[in-house]
């Protein structure tokens, strides 16, 4: 992270060495370590642990005064409160992202104790992270921490971004008491990840942002009307994300699911079931951004279908893999400006299906203006369908993030020169680990079970 230059004394003719870094402000310095994508405006982005031990003390410095980097408090299963109790007093006046998250099933930790040593900075909460694995724990103390909200002078209310209830593993608990909760600290956002919410809690009060996470497992996994009454109750939703979502059965009712203000929408793996009867019922007629990652043969017609409904306000499609009839599509979108090949394993034989389309008769042109890549792979076959499509459409961005090389770095040189010769390059990364948290899978570390790079087939239902 240190960079010099070597200069020449004038009299002795002795290299000294001057580092750039420290002629820089610490402030300027700071937003190295804070230059992370910062995702959508309602989503918090944590920051990535930093490893900070083995650099130089000036460095070091920098990042323990860099209150941001120790902003995020994190309780596990071991011992780690004074980790905690020592993030506090380096992250002073910022705002906090609090995760009672691991087990405490031997009672040596109690999450109580955990939120206590958190509750004294409650005004300075941003987002909240709850485990619901222990359900005892988790009742009381998310009623301490409903209580100890409420005490609070109006004016110190933490607007609260971000609402997580979370559970890993088998052992599923339907969501009963959390109602006081979610209506005390009234967060924009609110999460449910492995854990189902139970029927009576209700989303039309103050929620415009719901995200379903990882319903796979047992109890976790959603019966068809449930899923259609939570929909149906969400009027106000501005986003909506259903990721890992498989059904435990039971019909889907052949009625409207209106949400009438809702502009980004995504859906990521689970049921080919479950994604047709969402894609023909959601009727969204503010939309103005749709991703959709999952394996899509089988349900071409219904996501057609959606994008023909929506088409005139779609101005964002971001797609796992493009097949040639699906390229279609294309067609129902005349307003779109951004396309995006995400979550596919290799982005070539998408590419190369786009330019056979342009080929077709009385194909419709594509016109928008930004081309996001994010893949496992892409190859050399793909890089050159990619120079046919920025040569054939007015592409104004693009952006390629995969997470490996499919060159020499010379041939990868060249290819991004060409590029950036024709348009804004936003990104040329390769060896790409995918950090969105809203990617991440909350069971992906227990065996058996799906992770974000292992999708569901399209016969699990």
């Amino acid at each position: 992270m240190e960079e010099a230059t070597t200069t020449t004394a004038v009299e002795d003719i002795t290299p000294v060495a001057v580092n750039l870094a420290r002629r820089l402000p610490p402030e300027l310095l700071s937003d190295v370590f804070l230059a992370v994508p910062s995702g959508t405006s309602y989503t918090f982005r944590p920051i990535v642990p930093i490893r900070i031990s083995s650099v130089c003390r000036y460095w070091r410095d920098i990042a323990l005064n860099t209150g941001a980097l120790w902003s995020t408090i994190t309780f596990f299963d071991t011992p780690s409160f004074h980790i905690a109790e020592l993030f506090l007093s380096r992250s002073p006046n910022c705002a906090l992202d609090v995760v009672l998250f691991g087990g405490w099933n031997d009672g040596a930790w109690p999450m109580t104790k955990a939120a206590d040593i958190v509750l004294p900075a409650l005004s300075r909460w941003r987002t909240l992270t709850v485990d619901f694995r222990n359900m005892v724990e988790v009742l009381t103390t998310v009623s301490i921490i409903s209580y100890q909200y409420c005490q609070l002078e109006p004016a110190m209310r933490p607007h609260l971004q971000d609402l997580t209830f979370a559970s890993v593993g088998p052992s599923m608990c339907a969501i009963i008491q959390v109602q006081s909760c979610v209506d005390a600290l009234k967060p924009d956002s609110l999460s449910f990840c492995g854990v189902l919410p139970h029927r009576a809690i209700s989303f039309d009060r103050h929620i415009r942002h719901l995200s379903l996470q990882c319903l796979t497992n047992g109890a976790g996994r959603p019966r068809m009307g449930h899923l259609q009454d939570i929909l149906q109750s969400c009027t106000r939703l501005e986003s909506l994300t259903l990721s890992h979502v498989l059904r435990s059965g039971g019909s889907w009712r052949a009625e409207r699911v209106v949400l009438p203000v809702l502009k980004e929408f995504t859906l990521r793996g689970g049921s080919s079931t479950c994604a047709a009867c969402i894609l023909r019922a959601v009727d969204a007629p503010s939309l103005y951004s749709f991703a959709i990652r999952m394996h899509i043969r089988g349900i071409e017609d219904p996501l057609q279908s959606f994008l023909e409904r929506h088409g005139s306000s779609i101005r964002e499609l971001r797609i796992s893999r493009i097949y040639l009839d699906t390229a279609d599509c294309f067609q129902a979108l005349p307003n779109l400006d951004v396309f995006g090949l995400v979550g596919s394993s290799s982005a070539a034989s998408s590419l190369g299906r786009m330019v056979s389309y342009l080929t077709k008769p009385n194909a419709a042109p594509l016109r928008f203006s930004t081309i996001e890549i994010a893949a496992t792979a892409i190859g050399t076959q793909g890089v050159e369908s990619l120079k046919t499509l920025v040569e054939q459409i007015p592409i104004r961005s693009l952006s390629v993030r995969v997470r490996s090389r499919y060159a020499e770095s010379k041939v990868r040189r060249s290819d991004e020169d060409w590029f950036r010769a024709r348009v804004e390059v936003k990104a040329w990364v390769f060896r790409c680990e995918e950090t969105d948290p809203r990617a991440r899978c909350f069971e992906k570390f227990v065996p058996g079970v799906h992770s974000p790079y292992s999708l569901p087939s399209t016969a699990a239902t």
